[in-house]
């Protein structure tokens, strides 16, 4: 009988073990792709609530416009018919938040809704959503639903701008069109809220050619623009702008929530002035550059809150076609029998010898009891990035320099402003006392007060 080797069978053993194991495997690995394959397939999300998502404040002050407008009984308000009403629908056509420094605390949501039938004359509904912040959320704060037409053909309108008033808040302009025959026009009109709601405040034709009319009139065309008269963006002042003077060049002024067209004569007076002036014999040019003399209004001002309105301020520049010197002149009206009468002027209180000069910024200042000062802003020159703040008050019945402090704009090394503002010590907008307050952190500088005819430094006050 032959004998077996021990080896064999130890063989035989280990592969009935590695065929055990390999069958183990080939379980957890078949476990694997089935629960890869559920997996792909979504078995494994997790509910929609169960997700932590981020929370968007504009997407939520978004949801909360389209609510509002659904919400709205457009039906009940003459809009629209009831057999209409599912054809109704909005869109949001403008989302704008700190349009300007000022207003970096605000939002403004501008929605569009549609006609519900299509032609040449049919216009949708413009609402506006205004959101204040509070808490890192949106907060509605007030709303103008359907306070204004869109453009022809239902169509939203071809631009909407939001401009600053300064002290009184913002305006709404938007811009539509309209063709008839050949004749085409463009519009734009300025709403501000009065009380709870936006109203049209002033309006001007934008764009007029009638040169592919029908009706057999001469060609005309002619474009216009308001300017503000403010140096920084302020339309509370601006002047119409008629490139062909079809419509007539006018300085218009926003008060009690109107805007309210400054009479020519105080215009055609400050000019006048200007005309008049010897500007030769007071050493400001020479005989061979005083017949190319240009004046332009810069600044139309009320006088602010101190003059109670019984004041208005123009600020005005000369300038040469061909030169480099320029000057400010400054003409204060006073209120007299509902007539503006011209009561003291300054005429060249500041000069430039950089050609096409134009001021960065301009700002009446109320210096309590009827008194006021004026900021200017300029760049320094052959300095980048520099700027040089200026004030200006009466001592007597000169108009003179009280101060003056180069302010740096931009560090680029840093990347951070570094310059300062000139902020009212006082909290009732008083600039007899003056605080420097850092860009950035808001650290105040230093403190000056208005005395006799210079603002002078003043040491450890106590509000």
């Amino acid at each position: 009988m032959e004998r077996r080797k021990a080896g064999g069978d130890r063989a035989r053993y280990m592969t009935k073990d590695n065929k055990y194991w390999l069958e183990i495997l080939g379980i957890w690995i078949l476990i694997g792709i089935i629960f890869l394959c559920l997996f792909c397939k979504g078995y494994f999300k997790k509910p929609d609530d169960a997700i932590l998502v981020k929370p968007d404040p504009l997407k939520a002050a978004i949801d909360s416009v389209y609510t509002e407008l659904k919400a709205y009984n457009w039906i009940e308000q003459g809009f629209y018919k009831e057999e209409e009403r599912k054809y109704i629908y909005h869109e949001i056509i403008f989302v704008n938040s700190g349009f300007e420094s000022s207003y970096n605390d605000q939002l403004i949501i501008i929605a569009y809704t549609n006609p519900t039938s299509f032609c040449h004359a049919c216009t949708g509904f413009l609402s506006l959503f205004e959101f204040s912040k509070n808490d890192r959320k949106w907060v509605l704060t007030r709303k103008s639903i359907a306070f204004a037409n869109g453009d022809e053909y239902g169509e939203p309108p071809q631009g909407i701008e939001i401009l600053s008033l300064g002290n009184s808040g913002y305006a709404i302009m938007d811009h539509t069109g309209y063709s008839n025959g050949g004749h085409e026009m463009e519009f734009k009109s300025i709403y501000t809220f009065n009380g709870d709601s936006l109203k049209n405040v002033f309006g001007f034709t934008s764009y007029e050619d009638n040169q592919n009319s029908f009706f057999g009139r001469s060609h005309f065309e002619d474009w216009a623009e308001i300017r503000p008269l403010n140096r920084n963006n302020d339309y509370s002042d601006f002047e119409l702008e008629s490139f062909e003077n079809t419509y007539g060049n006018k300085i218009y002024h926003f008060e009690d929530s109107v805007y309210i067209e400054i009479k020519p004569k105080v215009i055609e007076t400050v000019y006048a002035e200007l005309e008049n002036y010897d500007w030769v014999k007071s050493g400001c040019y020479n005989e061979n550059e005083k017949d190319s003399l240009n004046h332009e209004i810069l600044l139309v001002d009320s006088c602010i809150a101190s003059c109670k309105g019984s004041r208005k301020v123009i600020i005005a520049n000369t300038n040469q076609t061909d030169g480099d010197k320029v000057y400010l002149s400054l003409f204060e009206f006073k209120l007299d029998h509902q007539e503006w009468v011209l009561s003291r002027k300054s005429i060249a209180f500041f000069k430039s010898d950089e050609w096409d000069f134009q001021p960065l910024d301009m700002s009446l200042l109320s210096l309590g009891s009827m008194r006021y000062a004026l900021l200017v802003t300029t760049e320094v020159q052959d300095e980048d990035q520099m700027e040089l703040k200026s004030i200006f008050a009466f001592a007597g019945k000169k108009f003179k320099k009280v101060f003056s402090l180069k302010s740096e704009k931009y560090d680029l090394r840093d990347s951070v402003h570094k310059g300062f503002y000139i902020v009212p010590y006082n909290s009732d907008d008083d600039y007899t006392y003056i605080q420097l307050e850092a860009f950035v952190s808001g650290d105040v500088y230093k403190i000056f007060k208005l005395q006799d005819s210079a603002y002078v430094e003043v040491k450890n006050k106590k509000k």
